[in-house]
């Protein structure tokens, strides 16, 4: 990476497939100045998967022209945006999960209640935030995930919720990821068909495209710019991702 960066906060850059791919930082999620809300809704000290459904809702809503993209990082980077939006995300996942308590009491100790509410968000929780929002401008936002049956002893060791919700994810097993859209309808695909069935449309009518991704243990968001076939992964810690599969896989899919 040459002394000029190309995005602000930028901390690394790599090419991968013929895509070119930078890591951008954004407000980092084990600040204290996060520990009100934490203490508010609270939620486990690993607030990723509160945060990369909001900042990718952000960046579809907001990214209206390409060159927007630095001053959206800048946006982003700031307490007074980024923290509404994260509060919406543990307001909505924190109250679904009391309601999961009280309708099934019989479920929980006392002390499993408190562990269920604090634990770190599931992939689920994000989909089912991103479709609560019920805005069809999202067409271009996508979920990047892992196919839990295919790590057999961390499946085993999902409960309630979490357990019911893998088994939308049985027709994936054995591909190691899948995508999901969420409008005009919620669908999971096999990365082979969103390649060959809804890439090459996108490519078509859309400037950008954004992800959520699940980099197994922790949550980010990407934006592809189609035109200049680059990959932007926005990340909220100070550790550095962009060698990370997930990133490999993503820019062997926009190539």
């Amino acid at each position: 990476m040459g002394n000029k960066s190309t995005f602000p906060h930028q901390k690394n850059e790599i090419t991968s497939f013929s895509v070119q791919c930078y890591e951008v930082k954004l407000f980092n999620q084990f600040s204290s100045e996060f520990t009100a809300l934490m203490q508010k809704y609270n939620t486990s000290n690993s607030i990723c998967g509160y945060l990369a459904p909001v900042i990718s809702q952000y960046l579809c809503e907001n990214l209206t022209e390409i060159d927007l993209l630095p001053e959206i990082i800048e946006e982003l980077n700031r307490p007074e945006v980024l923290f509404p939006l994260t509060e919406k995300s543990m307001e909505f996942i924190q109250t679904s999960r009391q309601k999961y308590i009280d309708c099934h009491p019989e479920l929980f100790e006392e002390n499993e209640k408190k562990n269920y509410i604090k634990d770190w968000v599931a992939n689920y929780e994000i989909s089912d935030y991103v479709l609560n929002l019920n805005d069809k401008s999202l067409t271009n936002l996508f979920f990047f995930r892992y196919v839990g049956w295919d790590f057999p002893l961390e499946a085993e060791k999902t409960t309630h919720e979490e357990k019911e919700r893998l088994n939308e994810e049985l027709p994936f097993k054995g591909n190691k990821f899948f995508m999901e859209s969420f409008y005009e309808r919620r669908e999971l695909h096999t990365i082979e068909n969103w390649k060959k069935s809804i890439k090459p449309l996108l490519l078509t009518t859309e400037d950008f495209l954004v992800f959520i991704a699940d980099l197994k243990g922790h949550f980010v968001s990407f934006v592809y710019i189609v035109s200049r076939k680059r990959l932007i992964l926005l990340d909220t810690t100070k550790a550095s991702y962009l060698n990370s599969e997930v990133v490999g896989k993503l820019a062997e899919l926009m190539s």
